[in-house]
């Protein structure tokens, strides 16, 4: 596995830890919105899930990552500048991914309004969160220095 591969791998696991906490410190003061909080966290799953794919069938294209000037570009590749060519060929190509993609297109319109954002914001304050937030920022700065090196 490259230096590239690798960085990405850590991140990619710092973010579904993340979530997990995130989801874990939601539930501490908001249980009566459980099912809300648990949807949007199964949503932020499959987002993850998705960006690994990505992350996996842009870097096979090019050599593990070497065509890559810098983390922002890649990141934006697997992100916003993501095109419908690449969505049907990597749904054709890997029929999970392709399942993914369908789910979360059907549970976006299902997301759940303000009691879930008031209850992230709460959750945003508690030490464990930040402690998470803090290990997926040192994740990217991980995948920006495989850039360098």
């Amino acid at each position: 596995m490259s230096p590239m591969h690798e960085a990405i791998a850590r991140y990619l696991e710092a973010k579904r830890e993340f979530i997990a906490v995130g989801e874990k410190c939601t539930l501490k003061g908001w249980i009566d919105h459980k099912s809300a909080i648990v949807e949007a966290f199964r949503l932020q799953r499959l987002y993850v899930e998705q960006e690994a794919r990505r992350f996996e069938y842009v870097l096979s294209m090019d050599d593990g990552g070497e065509r890559w000037r810098s983390v922002t570009e890649l990141f934006d590749r697997v992100g916003q500048a993501w095109g419908g060519e690449e969505e049907e060929a990597l749904s054709a190509l890997d029929a999970e991914y392709g399942a993914r993609a369908a789910e979360i297109r059907q549970r976006v319109p299902l997301r759940q309004g303000q009691s879930v954002i008031k209850a992230l914001e709460d959750a945003s304050r508690d030490p464990e969160w930040n402690v998470a937030k803090d290990a997926v920022a040192r994740r990217i700065g991980e995948v920006s220095r495989a850039f360098e090196g």
